[in-house]
């Protein structure tokens, strides 16, 4: 599990707008892969990606700005 949420992590570095956008959010600049049953959201701007939360799927996210 470990090494599959680190790859998916990684590649974020070349593909960072693939996740969907955060429901609970809807801003377009942070978003969300599904790892199951976990959710890696992170923030996108134009120089880098920035992981904001790793949580199980069934919680919400209210923890942005």
């Amino acid at each position: 599990m470990a090494e599959r949420i680190v790859e998916r992590a990684d590649s974020l570095d070349t593909f960072s707008e693939r996740g969907r956008i955060v429901p609970e959010v809807g801003d377009p600049t942070l978003r969300e892969l599904l790892i199951d049953p976990f959710r890696l959201m992170y923030e996108v701007d134009e120089r880098q990606v920035r992981i904001v939360g790793f949580i199980h799927q069934r919680r919400l996210f209210l923890g942005h700005k």
